[in-house]
C-alpha cells in the first residue's frame, strides 16, 4: 500500500501529460480518511499542436482534464473518499525551477477548473467529474451540456473497465 503511481495521457503514441499520485489508506495515517493525493502534474514541453489536436479529438476535454477524470474513476472504484492536490506554492518544482519561463506551473488553475475547493495549502477535488453551473445563459449551453454528459460517460467507462487495465 506504499508508493507512487503514475497515470500518463498519450496521443498518437506520444506522452502529453502525466500525474503522479499516492493512495493514503486510513489504517496507515489514522487522522486521514482514505485519500488519493496528487503530488505532481506535468505536461510535456513543446507539444502544443498535439495538445490542441488531442483536446479537439476528445470533444474539447483536454489531456489534463482526462487524467483527472481517470483518477476520479480510480478513486471511486477503490472506495477512496477524498482526492487531494497540492497547490502551486507547495510544489517542489516551483522551488527547484525558480522563475524559469520554460515551465508553466498552472496547478492551481487546473485544480480550480476541476472543481477543487481551496484549503490552506492544497485543494480537495470532487469525486465526480466537475459539472459547471449552467444556470447563466450562454451561447454554448447545449454544447457544454453534451460535454458534461461525455465527462460522466468517460468516468463511468473507466470505472467499469478499470480492473482490466490493472495488470
Amino acid at each position: 500500500m506504499e508508493g507512487e503511481l503514475v497515470v500518463d495521457y498519450k496521443f498518437n503514441q506520444k506522452r502529453l501529460f502525466s500525474m503522479v499520485f499516492t493512495m493514503i489508506p486510513t489504517h496507515i495515517i489514522k487522522e486521514a480518511c482514505d485519500s488519493l493525493f496528487i503530488g505532481g502534474s506535468q505536461g510535456v514541453k513543446n507539444k502544443r499542436d498535439e495538445w490542441k489536436l488531442a483536446t479537439k479529438t476528445n470533444s474539447r476535454i483536454s489531456p489534463d482534464e482526462m487524467l483527472i477524470i481517470a483518477l476520479q474513476a480510480w478513486a471511486s472504484k477503490n472506495n477512496i473518499l477524498r482526492i487531494l492536490a497540492v497547490d502551486v506554492e507547495n510544489q517542489i518544482a516551483k522551488s527547484l525551477n525558480g522563475n524559469r519561463p520554460d515551465y508553466s506551473l498552472t496547478y492551481d488553475t487546473l485544480w480550480a477548473n476541476s472543481g477543487g475547493d481551496k484549503k490552506q495549502n492544497y485543494y480537495v477535488l470532487p469525486n465526480l467529474p466537475f459539472i459547471k453551473d449552467r444556470s447563466e445563459k450562454n451561447n454554448y449551453r447545449s454544447r457544454d451540456k453534451k460535454q458534461d454528459a461525455l465527462r460522466l460517460e468517460i468516468f463511468e467507462e473507466i470505472k467499469n473497465n478499470l480492473t482490466q487495465f490493472l495488470v
